[in-house]
């Protein structure tokens, strides 16, 4: 089982967890030092956001995985150019508080999906299977990150319908959620110091993962500026996206059950070699800038839209398909690798 480990200490401890710390300190210093979100936060979007955006569309260069969206067109076709259209919709009708909106509460719900994702996995690795350590793990994720995006609502003035949170109804309900939320954490930290005993070292990886993501949204509380805040937060999911789907395409690509695949001779040649990834994705990322400076109806809102909604069911596993094609890659089954999982890059 790797010990709990995805991949191995060092690939998982940079990308699925270091980044959502280091997310904490930014949102720190962009409090202090508001001038280092000026160029703080471009970099971040340019090379993370937009990056782990594009991402999503390599899977469509995969001819197994082109051929499965085919069967389910409108999932992977038709609603992601339906959102691409409101988008284009909403910014020529000026409502881009619309569009902050519904990027933020999208956005919110699409990066606690993956977290409690990231927390099966490390609980399959542990060998942890029961279904009230999942309860515990995701009702802790889901109530922080939650209570995190309302409370922003509550002491900020981002959207202009703060008031709804300011009434004494509202207190009463947000002060009886924070003690049923604390109430939660004290659960899931008695769990997981539990685990310790159980599993061992092999209960630490999911400690780290879980502690990572309910501290993801916590800048949203303290950080002052919403963007800074928004990229603070995102910063650590942009990260493990990242290095999750660099890990499909590299297993995938060096395993004998992609073979049909590799009638991709792009997705082969990148997922083999991680600089012209990056550089593929770098790419992708100044294009969208480019074009978004050049006419701001460019759809830039849109595909990101569109990709909260693919991943929705790309990393559906309940779908046959998606079990078969993708999971195994995660999860390091020898029956799907044919052998060890190799680390996908030397960190």
């Amino acid at each position: 089982m790797n010990n709990g480990w995805i991949v191995n200490r060092r690939y998982d401890s940079i990308l699925f967890i270091l980044f959502c710390f280091i997310g904490l300190l930014y949102g720190l210093t962009t409090n202090l030092f508001p001038g280092v979100s000026f160029l703080g936060n471009s970099l971040i979007y340019l090379t993370l956001g937009l990056g782990h955006f594009g991402a999503t569309w390599l899977f469509y260069l995969d001819s197994d995985h082109r051929a499965y969206f085919h069967t389910k067109r409108t999932l992977f076709f038709y609603i992601p150019g339906m959102l691409v259209g409101f988008s284009i919709l909403l910014a020529y009708l000026g409502k881009f508080e619309w569009i902050q909106i519904i990027t933020y509460w999208f956005s919110g719900f699409h990066v606690m999906k993956q977290s409690t994702g990231l927390a099966n996995l490390y609980r399959f690795r542990a060998g942890i299977s029961s279904r009230w350590d999942r309860l515990i793990d995701e009702a802790a994720i889901l109530g922080v990150s939650t209570y995190c995006l309302f409370k922003r609502c509550q002491i900020r003035t981002d959207f202009g319908y703060e008031y709804i949170f300011q009434t004494p109804l509202a207190g009463l309900v947000i002060r009886a959620a924070e003690a049923a939320l604390l109430a939660c954490l004290i659960l899931w930290a008695a769990k997981s110091f539990g685990r310790f005993k159980s599993h061992g070292a092999g209960a630490l990886p999911l400690f780290l993962i879980n502690s990572a993501s309910l501290a993801l949204f916590l800048p949203f509380v303290y950080v002052n500026n919403f963007v800074d805040a928004f990229m603070a937060s995102l910063m650590g999911h942009y990260a493990q996206y990242l290095g999750l789907t660099w890990l499909i395409q590299h297993q995938k690509y060096r395993s004998t059950l992609g073979t049909r695949g590799q009638s991709s001779p792009i997705l082969a040649f990148l997922s083999q070699n991680v600089s012209a990834m990056a550089m593929v994705l770098l790419g992708y990322g100044v294009f969208v800038t480019a074009c978004s400076v050049y006419s701001p109806l460019f759809p830039a809102i849109g595909l990101t839209w569109a990709h909260f909604f693919v991943d929705r069911y790309l990393f559906r596993f309940r779908d046959p398909y998606i079990r078969a094609a993708i999971l195994p890659y995660l999860k390091g089954e020898a029956a799907a690798l044919k052998g060890k999982p190799t680390a996908p890059i030397a960190i």
